[in-house]
């Protein structure tokens, strides 16, 4: 029953995922000028920023005692970004048009200051949502599932989520709600995903049923007893880590190219940088919905 809890929990959190994804570009677009560039900020930033948060969080998985409570606590983080995140949207980009831009861009142009502003604002929760799978990961394989079923079946599940995700935030959620009230359902779901892997925590249960029914007993082994050897096959350098590396660099290349070209199909004039209703845009986010460039 915690199993099938567990795999639910990770469907909910790609689900509200990749709903971030998908607003950050809407929000990032008043920045940048131009969607197309909002979608390639947002792309590199949320798969660079959680291949940075897994590459941290799974250095220190197997060592966490109960990951679970780890997973909840990046869940809740990740809500409490949502939560605050329009506000401080506003207030950087009134930052950015009062100071920021006027002192560091100058003319027509790439300007770096403004592609800053709008990465830094998304990184965290990026990094957030990385740790995720490695920590639900750890505390399913410790549950006694094969590894090769739990893994393959926690990434089904969370890309299945990921993609029913975007689907409903993009014909649903913002026409109906605008880009504040969508954050706040995304939030409002790792909230619950956050308290759901906090329940199913061994330290919950020991709390409510005692520390016996928490910890399985360990029998301590005799100091010159030999210990059992587990012999781990080591990749050669350079074949196997770039493989994957490479196939995700090119996935995410063709992912940013049509996401471009298809922006350039729909909205084919960019806006000037910064563009002109920037500051209005911002300042009236809880009225912003799908629609514009």
């Amino acid at each position: 029953m915690r199993l099938r809890i567990l795999y639910a929990v990770f469907f909910v959190s790609g689900f509200s995922g990749l709903i971030y994804e998908s607003i950050w570009a809407h929000y990032l677009k008043l920045i940048l000028g131009h969607a197309a560039y909002a979608q390639a900020v947002v792309l590199v930033v949320f798969v660079g920023g959680m291949a940075l948060g897994a590459w941290l969080s799974s250095r220190y998985s197997e060592r966490l005692r109960q990951p679970l409570l780890f997973y909840a606590g990046a869940e809740a983080l990740v809500a409490l970004t949502a939560f605050g995140f329009d506000q401080v949207f506003v207030l950087a980009s009134d930052w950015a048009l009062d100071w920021l831009l006027p002192n560091t861009c100058h003319g027509a142009g790439f300007c770096w200051s403004n592609w800053a502003l709008a990465a830094g604002l998304i990184l965290p929760s990026a990094v957030l949502l990385g740790t995720t799978y490695p920590l639900m990961s750890a505390a399913v394989l410790r549950l006694g599932v094969a590894p090769g079923r739990a893994l393959s079946l926690l990434y089904f599940l969370n890309s299945l989520g990921a993609a029913i995700g975007v689907l409903v935030c993009g014909y649903l959620l913002l026409p109906e709600l605008g880009l504040p009230g969508t954050l706040l359902l995304a939030g409002a779901c790792n909230t619950a995903v956050a308290l759901s892997a906090w329940a199913c925590s061994p330290f919950a249960q020991w709390r409510g049923h005692g520390r016996r029914h928490a910890q399985p007993s360990r029998k301590r082994l005799h100091p010159h007893a030999s210990r059992p050897r587990t012999m781990v096959a080591r990749p050669q350098a350079g074949h196997v880590p770039s493989t994957p590396g490479a196939a995700g660099g090119a996935a995410a290349s063709f992912g940013l190219v049509t996401r471009f070209g298809f922006s350039r199909l729909v909205c084919p004039a960019p806006c000037p940088v910064p563009c002109p209703a920037f500051k209005g845009r911002a300042r009236e986010g809880t009225t912003i919905a799908a629609g514009g460039p």
